[in-house]
């Protein structure tokens, strides 16, 4: 009698077994670490058991599934033996002393260093004392200094990389231990690419997914070549964000967006989450980062955000120089002939009840594009104004963009006395369609606060025209 395929399949009701941990032992050959993994895979599908009247196949294959999820993010851990000498030396490296829970960061940075929000709050300290602020409000100082981070995190990664080719053979086997590659990534590399500051945590979760994306991967090499060749793309994902957590999100989109997928898991990997945030804060840890930096010679100067250069076949703009036709106000806003940046026109906005706004199609004509029509739509890439307020108030401006997805509302705070950038980048564009969205796509006014006014000026929209 012949044998049914698959293997036998338990008895009563499968699908939701418990999962247990077990440790194997194979023959240390590359052929055989693929072939074990892939008859693993074997298990999550129903070719692989027995056929019964009731299915029950899929249920095993589903609870395998499971099963195969929890082994890929711990495979290659090898014996517990190992495991206990790659965690005693990556604990060496962090100089972490105690060995205790406290010890281990799994929150991606957040437990060493300050979350900091554009605009929001005091410039950190540290980035004052060492020179890159002047006071606790300087955040054109800060943006400064946030434009010179934005370089030095994407010179990590391919630092990174290089030092990570090292460590490979011609097939692209690891030659070292998890340790070694955490070695590399709790660093952050200076100028020639030596090191300047050490104990940048990498969660050893991650540190062993890096490890088994980096098996059989040849061109490390190359793909730091490809980080360098869109390094301003990356930097200007981070510089255009609005805080340290949304800069990892852009960085981690525009990477995504530029690499493709085995690429992108490897430079995600490289331990951005906490070497960025410790950039953004100044600090990491008892580490003052900003002061690390200045002394290594780290000049704002010596680094260019050109993130202002145009995305988009189209850029529309108004300074309120020659009137404001392609904006309608509302409410009791009008234009002023001087306080202006430079002394020239600007739009005073009173805070009750008044704001500007204006459509799709008035965009597209200021920046001399065709007229659109029904199906037609604006790729936004990124939204410019200056604004200021009268003094002696709290009032926030707000940007309002009606799009395809929703809305989106971003606000920036209180500010009197000069005339300060508010700029918002999207590395996925929002698309404005003409049909429903016509008559207010683009809003910008007071958050009410105390009476006083917003004066807004030079506003700038950055956007493609899709036509239907």
């Amino acid at each position: 009698m012949k044998n049914p395929p698959g293997y036998p399949l338990p008895s009563g009701e499968l699908g939701s077994d418990d999962i247990v941990c077990q440790l194997v032992y194979l023959p240390d050959r590359q052929e055989y670490w693929q072939a074990f993994y892939a008859s693993l895979h074997y298990m999550t599908t129903w070719r692989a058991w027995e056929r019964d009247s009731d299915k029950r196949g899929q249920d095993a294959a589903s609870n395998w599934r499971e099963a195969f999820e929890l082994t890929s993010g711990c495979w290659r851990m090898t014996c517990l033996e190992q495991l206990q000498d790659d965690v005693a030396e990556i604990l060496a490296i962090m100089q972490l002393g105690n060995p205790c829970c406290d010890d281990m960061d799994i929150t991606d940075g957040d437990q060493y260093t300050d979350r900091v929000e554009d605009g929001v709050g005091d410039v950190p300290q540290n980035i004052i004392d060492a020179g890159y602020a002047e006071d606790s409000s300087d955040w054109d100082g800060f943006d400064d200094y946030k434009c010179m981070i934005a370089h030095v995190t994407i010179n990590q990664m391919s630092i990174k990389l290089n030092e990570l080719n090292e460590l490979t053979n011609q097939y692209g086997a690891i030659a070292g231990s998890a340790a070694a590659i955490t070695a590399i990534l709790a660093v952050i590399f200076g100028t020639g690419g030596l090191a300047i500051v050490f104990g940048i945590v990498a969660g050893v979760g991650a540190v062993s997914l890096l490890y088994e994306a980096l098996m059989g991967f040849e061109l490390l090499g190359d793909l730091a070549d490809k980080v360098d060749a869109n390094h301003d793309e990356l930097a200007c994902s981070i510089y255009w964000a609005d805080g340290d957590e949304g800069a990892l999100i852009a960085l981690n989109d525009k990477i995504d967006e530029l690499f493709t997928v085995p690429e992108s898991v490897i430079v995600r990997l490289l331990n951005n989450g906490p070497t960025l945030k410790a950039l953004y804060a100044g600090r990491y840890d008892q580490q003052d980062i900003a002061q690390i930096l200045d002394d290594a010679g780290y000049d704002v100067g010596d680094f260019d955000c050109a993130c202002d250069d145009p995305i988009g076949d189209y850029q529309a703009f108004c300074d309120f120089n020659s009137g404001y036709d392609s904006w309608v106000v509302r409410g009791t806003a009008y234009r002023m002939t001087f306080a202006g940046i430079d002394n020239t026109p600007m739009l005073r906005i009173p805070y009750v009840g008044a704001h500007i706004e204006s459509s799709h199609n008035k965009m597209l004509g200021q920046a001399g594009g065709p007229t659109g029509g029904a199906g037609d739509s604006l790729s936004i890439h990124s939204f410019t104004f200056w604004y200021q307020m009268e003094g002696g108030g709290t009032m926030q401006a707000r940007l309002i963009i009606r799009h395809a997805g929703g809305t989106f509302q971003q606000d920036w705070p209180y500010n009197a006395g000069s005339y300060v950038k508010a700029q918002v980048f999207f590395p996925t564009p929002l698309v404005v369609e003409y049909d429903d969205l016509d008559e207010d796509a683009f809003e910008i006014r007071p958050v009410p606060g105390s009476n006083n006014s917003l004066w807004i000026d030079n506003v700038g929209i950055d956007f493609d025209y899709n036509e239907a």
